[in-house]
């Protein structure tokens, strides 16, 4: 007689040291990259991580790999970074839609979207986000060169975006746009944008801290509020403020760095024209190597800035106003104008010198000038080197301080017969201050204060 024993054992399950079952009848291994071994009595089995480029940690420090930001940023939640661990070409017609308080770390690589659509690398989709992205590229390549969008970046919510370490490039052509900023509530900072014409659009809202620079076209067009930001321009111009604008500089060796409509504070424009100061300008600069250094039109208010060329004028006017501003010249004017019509052009206040040419040539108005309480200086030693030249009756010169170099030139010059108001003027340099030409435009006779009617 013979005896079987038969002797059963329960088999445990565990999932990450929980139980799953106690007692098992058949284990079945399936799922793509699941496989199975065994050695002897063992079994081992082999579950193969999620892949992919994008991860996203967990409090414990384990992270979630996604093949796509697209699916990364699905997966995210609030106060969660999306992390890139290799650079990456997206070529479908994908634009990603940032999430709120979901921020994106690129580690130092690149995003790019490599496609002939019209979509953007990123988005706030009209929806208010406040998020960082940080230490990387965001590339756009190929898309619609006709479209409005296929942007490395659109704002168009109340969003706060901050990019830290973070270029934008535009590779599409030479004459898209790298980032548009478009609602009043939007700030966007910390941005190194490379793009074409212009390279950033400030529609509305603010941009802070931001970097434009262009292959072919502008650096920034703002109607909305900049500051602390660089736009380099080529052929058109570095910035171009309708807005406003804080300690801005804009450079376009071809055409002008700063071009101003609206309100600028403490801006430097440096250019073939280095500042052209419509609008309002506060403590503003503008220097040129090749031209005119602060070029002011259009009615334009500037209070407390400079021009400095070392080619042509240092501040060239057509119908402004400059007040306790500073002009020089080391090849041409100090000042220039133009005027037209019944247009008059004032300067009150300012110093004014000039290495190789007159220091005022007023020779171009067709309209009066008003020069008031200013220091005008004229350090070129030559017979043509006068304090100011006038070609048109009306120009009114009081309490100026006049000097000249050459005893030959005059303070006051008119190559023809001129009738200009001046009084209260302090001549020196000069053996004859006032040019023979000139008749004193004052007729009246001062009363027992020693008032001057002008």
């Amino acid at each position: 007689m013979s005896t079987g024993i038969n002797i059963g054992k329960s088999i445990k399950i565990l999932d990450e040291g929980v139980t799953l079952t106690s007692d098992v009848a058949q284990i079945d291994f399936t799922g793509t990259g699941v496989t199975a071994t065994t050695s002897g009595n063992n079994v081992t089995v082999n579950v193969v991580g999620a892949t992919g480029v994008w991860g996203i940690s967990n409090a414990s420090g384990v992270y979630t790999f996604y093949t796509t930001l697209t699916l990364a940023m699905a997966a995210a939640t609030a106060g969660q970074t999306i992390e890139l661990f290799a650079d990456v070409t997206e070529t479908g017609n994908v634009t990603v839609n940032l999430k709120d308080a979901v921020n994106i770390n690129l580690n130092g690589h690149t995003y790019t979207v490599d496609n002939a659509g019209t979509a953007n690398c990123l988005q706030d989709n009209g929806v208010a986000v406040n998020v960082s992205i940080l230490n990387g590229v965001i590339k756009r390549a190929q898309g619609n060169a006709s479209a409005t969008n296929t942007l490395c970046l659109y704002v168009t919510g109340a969003s706060t975006i901050l990019g830290d370490n973070l270029k934008l490039v535009q590779v599409l052509n030479t004459l898209k746009v790298a980032m548009t900023i478009n609602n009043a509530n939007a700030t966007v900072s910390g941005m190194y944008c490379i793009g074409g014409n212009p390279t950033i659009v400030v529609s509305a809202g603010r941009l802070l801290d931001s970097t434009a620079i262009s292959g072919n076209g502008g650096g920034i067009s703002n109607a909305g509020i900049i500051k602390n930001c660089y736009g380099r321009g080529l052929n058109v111009y570095g910035i171009n403020n309708s807005g406003t604008a804080y300690n801005c500089i804009g450079e376009d060796f071809f055409v002008t760095g700063f071009n101003n409509t609206g309100y600028a504070f403490g801006c430097t424009g440096n250019g073939y024209t280095g500042y052209g100061a419509g609008g309002i300008n506060i403590n503003c600069i503008g220097f040129s190597s090749a031209s005119t250094g602060f070029y002011v039109n259009g009615g334009s208010q500037s209070y407390n800035c400079s021009g400095y060329s070392t080619a042509g004028n240092g501040i060239y006017m057509i119908n402004g106003r400059i007040t306790n501003c500073t002009a020089y010249s080391a090849a041409g004017n100090a000042l220039g104008f133009i005027n037209s019509g019944s247009n008059v052009s004032l300067v009150y206040n300012c110093t004014l010198s000039s290495l190789a040419a007159a220091t005022i040539n007023a020779n171009n108005s067709t309209a009066s000038c008003k020069i008031y309480n200013s220091f005008i200086e004229c350090t070129w030693n030559n017979a043509s080197g006068h304090g100011i030249v006038c070609n048109h009756d009306g120009l009114e010169i009081v309490n100026n301080s006049i000097i000249i170099a050459n005893a030959s030139a005059n303070a006051i010059n008119a190559a023809s017969a001129k009738t200009i108001s001046y009084a209260n003027n302090a001549f020196k340099g000069a053996t004859t201050p006032v040019n023979a030409n000139i008749t004193q435009g004052i007729v009246n006779t001062h009363d027992n204060q020693g008032n001057i009617l002008i």
